[in-house]
């Protein structure tokens, strides 16, 4: 909670894709629990919803999860734009 917590005061609370403060979250740049930094504010940014989901869509394979966690990201997301979650 506390890296979040940095992670969206140092991004301004903004997407740092397309600089969107609506619906806006932190998420890791890497999913990869095995490095060192996995819980580190320097392996997380604040993206927009839109924004989340592409790049879990753009990164498929190579951001760290299985595809399946990845497709399970992507669901998720898809729902929480379209309101329903």
């Amino acid at each position: 909670l506390k890296t979040r917590l940095i992670i969206r005061e140092r991004d301004t609370d903004a997407c740092v894709i397309c600089g969107s403060t609506g619906e806006c979250q932190s998420a890791h740049i890497s999913h990869d629990k095995a490095k060192p930094n996995y819980d580190d504010p320097s392996n997380g940014r604040v993206l927009c919803l839109e924004d989340h989901l592409t790049e879990h869509i753009k990164r498929h394979g190579h951001n760290g999860i299985t595809k399946q966690q990845n497709l399970w990201a992507i669901e998720m997301l898809k729902r929480r734009i379209n309101g329903q979650e």
